[in-house]
């Protein structure tokens, strides 16, 4: 047996798939930025098909292996941008175009919907952060403007539990992206009911909830054989990807704040 171990890291970027490929050593061995474009329909709108992603990546995943061995590979950990929406029906296919987190189509909805949350005294903290581009903003969007494509939807993932799902088939996200989505409740540590019931969301719509370094699956065997991975390879839940970067500069563990100024806040 090789002696050899590698980890491959691959972060879905708002208008890149970068994947990155480490040693036991944490050294830095290959890297790989494939790019897309968003679509923007109407002004405000942002939106992409999810399976551009996928195909961004497998486009990656050719050119990183080209001088690597993917049987090596160990582990797969994702991070991506937060809040985009991704929808799938009873097929695990899209029933519409991912919504980007810097649309703002929902920008007359974010009031109304403030005012119920704050009815509720238990949420108001979601009240203080739901915006335009929170995925129960656009899940609200889309049973409003949408119907058909909201009825179809049998789950909804963030864009990179999309990557972990069709590497694995498991539907999942990370405590972190579940809080950030206005839809969880904190406290309780649980998809919130009083959201469920306003955005009148089945319960078997919600992704399971995990922590980001806890295993989501194991690769599918026909993710396997495209890569050339072995089939035993696990790949994490993965997160989003401010907290992977707050978390690899090692301010959890010396006690320091890491400010990020980041394309639309801080």
């Amino acid at each position: 047996m090789s002696d050899k171990h590698y980890f491959l890291g691959i972060d879905l970027g708002t208008s890149a798939v970068k994947v990155a490929l480490i040693d036991h050593r944490r050294q830095m061995l290959a890297f790989q930025t494939v790019g897309y474009d968003i679509d923007q329909p109407e002004f405000g709108w942002r939106e992409i098909d999810p399976d551009i992603w996928f195909r961004c990546l497998s486009e990656g995943l050719k050119e990183l292996f080209l001088q690597f061995d993917p049987a090596l590979v160990d582990a797969v950990g994702v991070t991506g941008q937060m809040h985009t929406l991704v929808m799938l029906d009873e097929n695990g296919r899209s029933v519409r175009p991912a919504l980007m987190w810097d649309d703002t189509r929902t920008r007359d909805l974010v009031a109304g919907l403030r005012e119920e949350i704050e009815k509720q005294p238990e949420c108001a903290y979601i009240a203080k952060t739901i915006s335009t581009g929170s995925p129960a903003t656009n899940l609200h969007w889309l049973r409003l403007n949408e119907p058909d494509h909201f009825a179809r939807m049998r789950k909804f993932l963030i864009a990179p539990d999309y990557l972990v799902y069709r590497l694995t088939g498991v539907s999942v996200t990370d405590y972190c992206d579940a809080s950030t989505s206005c839809l969880y409740d904190m406290e309780r540590k649980e998809w919130s009911p009083f959201m469920r019931d306003l955005l009148q969301l089945p319960p078997s719509v919600y992704p399971e909830v995990r922590g980001a370094a806890v295993t989501a699956g194991r690769l599918l065997p026909e993710m396997a054989a495209q890569f050339g991975f072995r089939p035993d390879v696990e790949v994490l839940t993965g997160t989003g990807d401010n907290a992977a970067t707050a978390l690899s500069s090692g301010c959890l563990g010396e006690g320091y704040p890491v400010i990020s100024l980041g394309t639309s806040g801080v």
